[in-house]
């Protein structure tokens, strides 16, 4: 790519990454024109026209050169699920919306720029009450708060008193699931979000389906003739089937929940004909694995490590003895469709903002996919290139390559080999420019 004039900045650090999944390259540069890249590599195939600007005696007057010593340089991160406008602080959803919508508002604003300086540079939100995510990105497009790039759903779709009904978007039939995504896609949504099965809403059945496979296949057909993927929310295996078959772009949660007998609660286990059907089609697979417990498990370890067994309350050691089994479960199966061969179709989701699953901390997500069985490399791509293909966007982020976005997160070390590495944010660039700086 030849630039119309000079580059603005040039940010060069001990390694760099690209985002595609291959491995990092030494001494990495990434050159910057306005707010895109023009080119990025290591120093030594840098065309000359920007190698000698390394010299800083002779960059021209407008010209920025940033060494990061120690470092690696790679894309900005992405994260496909967030609820920017709920609490994360523990409450349940009921007294959340009890507030009003302003503060709702607020809440994003404050979650926006927490994501943010956690090296997250584009997110998308899945479910805000009425007009709360549609205001909270105009704010973001103004400029009026430091923030990632927005893409929002709106009101997710949900059945009668399905989970997350409480947004606005209730809708039964057909017909009534295409009129819904009509009104979103008027209303500005970027993308459809359907509840396919219940979820953490009270008195809603995670595992069994919300929608006929009729009813899905006609908001997909809908929500794809208006140009929009659709996310589907699935936490049940009846639920995940008649998403697969209506061809939903992108799979949230793949909890594998089967009903119980009796008094036996829903069991989550692998289900090899469900795996298969995965298999077969082209959905992105979007586990938010610290959102289904992970982070609570992380949490109770860390107090009852530090501060001995006798830390953990009588409730905290069965809620810690519960969630792990659950969270084992989730890992079996999410290893064994990586077994399968589906590692190309993982992307990071925090699904931020219910319960205790705070902002800032996408992280917990990748280093869980790591423990899963993916590498640390097929984990960025997964939080960069990948995410990018699975929201539409592969053509403006989620790499380094001439003519996209300049969206950079610098961090310390090496996350290559060591994912926890993207928890060192050094610095964090939007469209070229400085955005955030660690102290």
């Amino acid at each position: 790519m030849s630039l119309a004039g000079p580059p603005t900045r040039l940010i060069r650090a001990a390694r760099l990454l690209d985002g595609s999944g291959a491995p990092p390259v030494d001494d990495g540069l990434v050159v910057v024109a306005g707010e895109r890249i023009a080119w990025a590599g290591p120093v030594t195939a840098a065309p000359e026209e920007y190698r000698h600007f390394l010299d800083e005696a002779e960059a021209p007057p407008g010209s920025q050169l940033v060494s990061y010593a120690d470092s690696t340089v790679l894309p900005g991160l992405i994260d496909t699920h967030t609820h920017f406008s709920l609490p994360a602080d523990g409450r349940p959803y009921e007294p959340v919306m009890a507030e009003p919508d302003g503060l709702h508002l607020l809440y994003g604003v404050r979650n926006a720029r927490l994501h943010l300086e956690g090296g997250v540079t584009t997110a998308r939100d899945l479910g805000a009450r009425r007009r709360v995510a549609f205001d909270l990105r105009a704010g973001q497009r103004q400029g009026l708060f430091p923030a990632p790039r927005l893409l929002v759903a709106g009101r997710s779709i949900a059945c009668t008193r399905g989970h997350f009904w409480f947004c606005g978007e209730e809708a039964d039939g057909p017909d009534a699931v295409r009129r819904s995504v009509r009104r979103l896609v008027h209303e500005g949504a970027d993308v459809i979000k359907v509840m396919t099965t219940g979820g953490g809403t009270a008195g809603t059945l995670p595992e069994h389906a919300s929608y006929s496979t009729a009813e899905l296949q006609a908001l997909v057909d809908e929500a794809h003739g208006l140009g929009r993927l659709v996310v589907a929310h699935c936490r049940g295996l009846e639920g995940m089937k008649r998403a697969v078959a209506a061809g939903v772009d992108v799979m949230e949660h793949l909890q594998f929940l089967a009903p119980g007998s009796g008094e036996q609660p829903p069991q989550a286990a692998f289900d090899q004909q469900t795996a298969d059907l995965l298999g077969e089609s082209a959905v992105f697979l979007s586990p938010t694995i610290q959102a289904l417990g992970y982070n609570v498990v992380c949490r109770l370890r860390a107090r009852r490590d530090a501060e001995g067994p006798e830390a953990l309350m009588d409730a905290e050691q069965q809620e810690l003895s519960e969630t792990e089994a659950r969270v084992d479960a989730h890992f079996n199966v999410l290893r064994q469709l990586l077994d399968l061969g589906l590692a190309d179709r993982f992307i990071a989701g925090s699904d931020s903002g219910p319960g205790t699953v705070y902002f800032g901390n996408l992280q917990l997500d990748l280093e869980a996919l790591v423990l899963a069985g993916l590498s640390p490399l097929q984990v960025i791509a997964a939080a960069t290139s990948r995410a990018a293909r699975a929201i539409g966007l592969d053509h403006e982020i989620g790499w380094l390559k001439p003519g996209l976005a300049a969206d950079l997160l610098v961090v310390d070390g090496d996350p290559a080999t060591d994912i926890a590495a993207l928890r060192q944010v050094r610095a964090v660039y939007q469209g070229g420019q400085l955005v955030h700086e660690r102290s």
